[in-house]
Formats: structure tokens, sequence, C-alpha cells
């Protein structure tokens, strides 16, 4: 789920100073950013990172069938509300629940 930036429909400027509140989601690559209005194009600011929020959810991959009282291994990915994966995770604790059959019918 990757969200669209978040700019403000205007900037007010003042002294030639113009100060803009923008908001950018997704963490995957470096950005730039350019300001235009019109026939009035700025530069391109430097290239500059956006580094992904602290972790909100936890994937969970699905380990195929596995056999009772083998250890076996699956791999956790740590995601933030935007689906970035954090360089930092916290520690997670894995737990299971069981899938049971339906009792049978009398």
């Amino acid at each position: 789920m990757s969200k669209a930036p978040s700019y403000p429909a205007s900037v007010s400027f003042s002294g030639g100073l113009g100060t803009a509140s923008i908001t950018l989601y997704d963490a995957s690559a470096t950005t730039t950013l350019t300001a235009t209005q019109s026939s009035v194009t700025g530069t391109t600011s430097a290239s500059f990172t956006v580094s992904p929020a602290g972790a909100a959810s936890f994937t969970v991959a699905n380990p195929g069938t596995e056999t009772a009282g083998t250890s076996f291994g699956d791999a956790l990915t740590a995601l933030d509300a935007y689906d970035n994966t954090p360089r930092v995770t916290p520690a997670a604790r894995p737990s299971s629940s069981p899938v049971r059959p339906p009792a049978p019918l009398r």
C-alpha cells in the first residue's frame, strides 16, 4: 500500500521566504523536491532519504506443512504503518493458534 505524498495546496511567501509542510510515506528510495508555479520553476533539492517509521505490524510467511515435534524456521517481517521495512525491529515472540477440525455431527 503505497500512500501518495501530502503537499500543501499553496504556500505563502513573506520577504521571499515560504515554508511548506510536506509528508512523505515511501521509504524505498532517495527523493528530491522541486517547487513550480505556472512558468516559475525552482531548482531541484539535493537527494535525501526518507527513513521508515517504527514497526507497526508483522507479516508471517506460511511455513507449509510441518511435522509435530519437529522444529522449523519461518520468516517474520516487521512493517511500519506505510508498508516500509524498519531498519531496527523490535524483538517478537511467535505464538501459534492451532486450527482444529470441526467436531463430528451427532
